[in-house]
């Protein structure tokens, strides 16, 4: 998985429930505090799973509710913002494709 997967996680978390529930999901994670993710670098599966139980145990929201929002969020707000020439020329997601 790409490292712009959990720039989004974060960029959500932050956005919606504050920069100290991220920081308490990497501490719940296991994750370092300092811990900057490249948009490019491979990041293991297992360490994003980890980190949607912990936004899910720090937000308290049930771990659906913490996959759906980040859907949502990177569907209509993140990846057309970061992917913009992508989606620049699309009228409907198929065109996306």
């Amino acid at each position: 998985m790409k490292g712009t997967i959990i720039n989004c996680l974060e960029e959500l978390v932050t956005q919606q429930f504050g920069a100290e529930e991220w920081r308490r999901s990497l501490k719940i994670a296991g994750v370092e505090e300092s811990r900057i993710y490249s948009t490019f670098e491979d990041v293991p599966d297992h360490e994003m799973h980890a980190l949607m139980k912990a936004v899910s145990a720090a937000v308290e929201l049930p771990l659906e509710g913490v996959m759906e929002a980040f859907g949502d969020y990177w569907s209509t707000t993140y990846a057309p913002r970061v992917y913009s020439a992508y989606y620049a020329h699309a009228r409907n997601a198929r065109e996306c494709a």
